[in-house]
Formats: C-alpha cells, structure tokens, sequence
C-alpha cells in the first residue's frame, strides 16, 4: 500500500490528482525527468518528503510489521510527517482511513503538535450514522502524540505517530481487569503487560 501524499506543488510540472496512486505515479514519472535540485521543484520541500519517505519505510518494515496489532487491541498503526505524508498500517486499514491526507489539515496531528503527551480522538456519530451502520460494527479511536527531537539545543516535531483503538477489545480487556477473573487463555497476562507498556510510556 503506497503512503497518502499529500497534493502539495513539489515541483512547477508535476501534475496533481485527487487520486493518491496516479498522483504518485505522476511524481515518480516526473523525476525520472528532473533531480531534486532542479530550479522547477521546492528544494526543501521535496528532499523533506524523500526524507520522510525513507524514514517511514523502515518504520513500517522493521517495526510495525513484525507486531501482532490485534494482541494490543490496535486495529492500526499510523504516522504523519511534515514532509506530507501519512502512512497507515495495514492496508485494510488505509483505505478506509477518513482523516485529511494533508497533516496540517488533519486536527489529530495539528492537536498533537500543539499540546504534550497523548491526544485522544473519538470518532463522531450522528443519530443518522446510528441507522446505517450495523450494531457490531467496530468503532476505532485514535491516540496519537508528537515525535520530538532535540537539534542543535532546538527541540523539532518532525512527525506524529498514533493508534487506532479497538475499542470493544479494550473494554473486554478492562472488564477482566475490573473483575478480576481468570481468563481461559492468557488474556489477563497480555491485559497487564499492555497497561505497564502505556505506564512506561508515559513514565
């Protein structure tokens, strides 16, 4: 699954589509043609999304592929960068992701920048929504924070990673939690180790 690219004028000749693969299609075309450096391109612009690019590939490749997300209750994982591009992993879930394409559009990423810790988004509903979508269906909610780096004594928030919470599969893990039971597999040992990952995190 290629990453969500936003439609930023990289390049004076690159041509722009609402559609993400023909918009990469059309970018990759066009340096083929042209270097980063040509004088027709936004310099900083583009070597900040090649950048990203390669940053957010070994992300999904040696970290995020290698974990069992629904061990953590997690029905994706996601990161956004201020080069333009959001990533969301796995696939299924990309093409289902509703959040702007643009991060600074998007207001879990702008919330993330502006404030300290762990930003908490519940999806809205209307009463409309209700009607048409069946009782079961799985509702995610999103848990994202900065990325900072300190350069220089400068502190920078070059990216946003996140979550998205499955959340009945948390509300069973926290009802054996409340209750105290024994699960016939090894639910309560996940549930703890899940819950002092987010302390340590936090910590």
């Amino acid at each position: 699954m290629l990453p969500l690219t936003v439609l930023r004028e990289y390049c004076n000749e690159l041509e722009l589509s609402n559609n993400n693969t023909e918009f990469l299609l059309n970018f990759i075309a066009l340096m083929e043609k042209v270097t980063p450096d040509s004088k027709q391109c936004d310099n900083l612009l583009l070597h900040n999304l090649i950048l990203d690019t390669g940053i957010i590939r070994q992300l999904v490749e040696k970290v995020w592929k290698t974990k069992d997300l629904t061990t953590y209750g997690f029905l994706a994982v996601f990161a956004a960068t201020d080069g333009g591009i959001t990533r969301v992993f796995p696939n299924k879930a990309a093409e289902t992701w509703e959040e702007d394409p643009e991060p600074f559009n998007a207001s879990y990423y702008r919330r993330s920048l502006d404030n300290k810790g762990y930003i908490f988004r519940a999806p809205y509903r209307t009463v409309n929504d209700e009607l048409l979508n069946p009782e079961n269906d799985t509702i995610g909610i999103l848990v994202s924070t900065a990325v900072e780096i300190t350069v220089g004594g400068k502190t920078i928030k070059p990216a946003v990673v996140g979550v998205k919470l499955d959340l009945e599969a948390w509300v069973d893990k926290f009802k054996i939690l409340a209750s105290n039971q024994t699960s016939p597999t090894s639910d309560n040992r996940q549930v703890q180790q899940t819950v002092t990952n987010i302390r340590t995190t936090r910590n």
